[in-house]
């Protein structure tokens, strides 16, 4: 009889060991996917600050490269005399020799950017794999089912086709 209370002593303790041990394991699993979704949190914010920082820079060319388009329209508005002064070809050869390496340098700084937050995608991608709900993923499927039979432009892909576009008026020039 003591046998049998000391066995059951001993089952009790190891089923009070049991919910103990779960119970730690559940809290460090807890613990590690706050910690996971803190380090996503962080990631998120990063693409974001290079998402806008990819916006300051449209502004900044756009603005450079629209100063450089009206300068054209602006010399053709000037006095006769003072057009005489200037040769309107010098003037073209000046445009663009300044808003080819302008463009050139904004394509390079968009598909840098891009490469940028893709691999920042990727990663809070790989980082949603392991915390309970994939934020993108759900995202990226809905859009799926939403362009069914659509074209979708990725931004990105849209944004290559400006300094494109003043390239080849530069060019033109």
């Amino acid at each position: 009889m003591s046998e049998d209370i000391e066995n059951e002593d001993i089952e009790n303790e190891d089923i009070e060991q049991s919910e103990e041990k779960k119970e730690q394991l559940l809290a460090q699993s807890n613990e590690k996917q706050g910690q996971l979704l803190e380090i996503y949190k962080i990631h998120a914010q990063l693409a974001n600050s290079i998402s806008s920082r990819r916006i300051t820079i449209h502004k900044f060319y756009m603005l450079l490269m629209s100063g450089l388009v009206l300068i054209l329209p602006t010399f053709f508005k000037l006095p006769s005399e003072i057009q005489s002064q200037l040769s309107s070809g010098f003037l073209m050869i000046c445009v663009a020799l300044l808003g080819i390496p302008l463009c050139l340098t904004w394509f390079i700084l968009i598909n840098t950017n891009l490469r940028m937050i893709m691999l920042k995608y990727e990663t809070l991608k790989n980082l949603e794999d392991k915390l309970e709900y994939s934020f993108f993923k759900e995202e990226w499927k809905l859009l799926e089912n939403y362009g069914k039979g659509k074209t979708y432009w990725e931004i990105s892909y849209v944004e290559i086709f400006i300094p494109i576009l003043f390239f080849s008026f530069s060019r033109c020039c």
